[in-house]
């Protein structure tokens, strides 16, 4: 019963007919979603990066305080925006409206039901952490003046991207053993929250004791901060190249065990 997790799924075309679905219904309701995308990236790079920020005197990792938590918050907004929509939103699709159950009766499978979810969830993460650098950009050129360099903001799009297909193929795979709303509650305080505050959003994760900093390398969210924070800073290392390797092995075993664990779960 394990292997049937891990068996490559049957994917077609179809699955865009299913995300371009979802987007629609998006689109309905944008005006709301765009207050909240743009409030909170100003809440936290204004309360945190500028406010504590200034009471931080000297360079982290060799960069301003400020400069130093941007990759992160857009590292942990795009992991925000992606769980949300793949448990809560997902969860109402699949259990409250009963939608995957109705589009399964068309030509699209099962299979692609799931795809179609996961990559619908990583699009809206993907415009988030696109209007988070938009809102950042500016605010770091008007710190420091200067900007990161171009090539490293072009780059961070698809590390962006692919972080968002992670994340979603995790909350979707949550979704696929959640009976009800509440269960949420475990996966976002034990792992979307401690990842949030322990994997190097807002301190290296260097600073940690030697003893547990391993802990903080074994969570997902550790490898894109550490990508994008090269990436912005105009730096790359073997090691975000090796971070990177991580989070897109991460991506494809996730990405299939969800789809698995989705088309289980709409057999029961």
């Amino acid at each position: 019963m394990v292997g049937e997790y891990f068996r490559i799924p049957q994917i077609s075309y179809r699955w865009v007919h299913v995300w371009r679905r979802n987007l629609l219904v998006w689109l309905k309701f944008i005006k709301s979603w765009f207050v909240a995308i743009v409030g909170e990236p100003f809440l936290y790079l204004f309360a945190v990066g500028i406010g504590i920020g200034q009471y931080i005197d000297r360079p982290v990792d060799g960069l301003p305080y400020f400069a130093f938590i941007v990759p992160g918050l857009l590292a942990a907004t795009v992991m925000n925006a992606a769980t949300f929509e793949g448990t809560f939103g997902s969860f109402t699709r699949m259990n409250q409206q009963h939608t995957f159950h109705s589009i399964v009766t068309t030509p699209v499978n099962m299979n692609e039901v799931a795809v179609g979810d996961i990559m619908y969830a990583a699009t809206k993460a993907l415009v988030d952490g696109v209007v988070f650098l938009l809102i950042a950009m500016p605010l770091l050129v008007w710190q420091y003046g200067v900007a990161p360099p171009w090539w490293g903001i072009l780059l961070a799009i698809p590390v962006i991207a692919v972080e968002g297909v992670l994340f979603a193929s995790m909350a979707l795979l949550v979704t696929a053993f959640a009976r009800g709303y509440d269960f949420f509650s475990y996966y976002l305080t034990l792992v979307i929250s401690v990842m949030f505050l322990f994997a190097g959003v807002f301190f290296p994760v260097s600073s940690l004791p030697e003893g547990v900093r391993w802990l903080a390398w074994v969570m997902p969210l550790a490898h894109p901060t550490r990508v994008l924070r090269e990436l912005l800073g105009g730096t790359l290392t073997w090691q975000s190249a090796a971070s990177m390797g991580v989070l897109v092995g991460l991506t494809l075993v996730f990405f299939v065990v969800a789809v698995n664990a989705i088309r289980i779960r709409l057999m029961k």
